[in-house]
């Protein structure tokens, strides 16, 4: 994970803000504890969102019951690129990443006024 830069003790009600996919381990000194990490950023849609909208698309358009495996596949694969698919493909990317700035939006909103410094030091050493 490379060397220590840091080493915090936590209490309850502390939050703590990493950017995306910083190495860090969590040690509990005591018998509980709770460690929620979550990521907010434009991600493209994943495969199984991306599938579950053409099964959709399938679903309207279905080949014949008894139709091969091989046809069957050679349909999604041609809905997969028709217009229709990307179209709402699109559509859903859109409307992923206007949640996702909403999202950002509200948390930056509310940011806790301690971490201020250790958020202002992240950007200045990516170089925002």
């Amino acid at each position: 994970m490379g060397p220590l830069q840091a080493e915090l003790t936590m209490h309850a009600g502390d939050a703590l803000y990493l950017r995306s996919h910083t190495p860090h381990a969590v040690a509990t000194p005591g018998d509980y504890s709770l460690h929620i990490a979550f990521d907010i950023c434009d991600r493209n849609v994943n495969a199984e969102t991306a599938l579950h909208l053409l099964t959709k698309e399938y679903d309207k358009d279905a080949t014949w019951a008894y139709t091969p495996t091989a046809g069957v596949v050679d349909k999604l694969i041609s809905l997969a690129r028709g217009e229709s698919f990307q179209r709402r493909l699109a559509e859903l990317q859109a409307t992923q990443q206007a949640n996702y700035k909403r999202a950002r939006d509200a948390i930056g909103a509310n940011r806790i006024s301690a971490l201020d410094r250790l958020i202002a030091l992240d950007r200045k050493q990516q170089g925002n």
